[in-house]
């Protein structure tokens, strides 16, 4: 609390408690509020494949994902891919041969 002397508080405590709960409704206003998306999806369209994917290695990491709930993606920079488990366990790939 904020004081102007050892005795005499700068702020009420209704005046904090006003403060803190309008501005927690006002945050609340601006997250409720339900507008148009500002970019619609478009609708899928069919296509002919113009070409197919192989795999040619497949190698794992660690613990992979463990409890994670989110993708950890690999990265290729030049011929070397890195990977990465939720661990920190970090390894690095021959992006042709898959060797380590």
């Amino acid at each position: 609390m904020i004081t102007t002397s050892l005795s005499k508080p700068l702020f009420s405590k209704h005046l904090m408690r006003t403060t803190l709960g309008a501005m927690a409704l006002a945050l609340l206003a601006g997250c409720a509020s339900k507008g148009e998306p500002a970019f619609t999806p478009k609708e899928l369209r069919s296509f002919d494949e113009t070409s197919s994917l192989d795999s040619v290695w497949d190698r794992r990491v660690g613990d992979g994902f463990g409890p994670a709930r989110y993708p950890i993606a690999p990265s290729r920079e030049g011929d070397t891919v890195f990977a990465a488990d939720t661990n920190g366990l970090v390894a690095a790939f021959n992006a042709n041969s898959g060797e380590a």
